[in-house]
């Protein structure tokens, strides 16, 4: 009776080892959801910058098929086009995280590392969030109470209800930056939450 107990107990040992094993098998480091941040951040930074560049092409085509006086318009391309420039070319912030860590040759130490980044980031995130909750709420409010006194004035003209709009639309941000957390905030989330 002994040696069953004995054997089921190893046994036991041997099965939860080999589970923990498996777990740690498909765990997601810090690291990794890192560097999938700053992959996604590099792919929108791309995105954007073309699409800028692409604006400058257009802007710089105009006069070409459009007749009149354009002056103005080949300067707008230069000036989209060198801000599309910028944005390729300047990292973000999630970027130059990850690059600070991708070269550490100790595990524990590159995890510890981007395990802090990714508090840093989601922290800075979550804070923006907050202040984008409360720039549209006070824009929000402001339009809704404003408007209703203004609006009889306004009654005979053809916006009078742009300030109830801008209230609704801005209170619909304010809404969507309460509920939907940041990339950031959801990397860390589903990092801690992992088993």
């Amino acid at each position: 009776m002994k040696k069953l107990i004995f054997i089921l107990m190893v046994g036991g040992l041997l099965a939860q080892e080999e589970s923990q094993i498996i777990k740690n098998k498909y765990q997601i480091t810090a690291s990794t959801t890192l560097e999938n941040l700053a992959i996604d951040e590099k792919s929108e930074r791309e995105l954007i910058g073309g699409v800028l560049l692409t604006g400058s092409g257009v802007l710089f085509s105009l006069p070409l098929f459009i007749p009149g006086d354009l002056t103005g318009v080949p300067v707008a391309g230069v000036i989209v086009g060198g801000i599309g420039i910028l944005v390729l070319l300047i990292k973000d912030k999630v970027e130059k995280q990850y690059d600070s860590i991708k070269d550490i040759d100790n595990e524990d130490e590159k995890e510890e590392l981007a395990y802090n980044h990714l508090v840093y980031l989601a922290d800075k995130a979550k804070r923006e969030r907050q202040y984008k909750i409360a720039t549209h709420g006070a824009i929000s409010a402001y339009s809704l109470i404003h408007g209703t006194e203004k609006r009889d004035e306004w009654r005979n003209e053809q916006n009078s209800n742009s300030s109830l709009y801008n209230g609704l639309l801005n209170g619909a941000i304010a809404l969507y930056h309460y509920k939907v957390l940041s990339k950031e905030e959801k990397a860390l989330e589903n990092f801690r939450i992992q088993p």
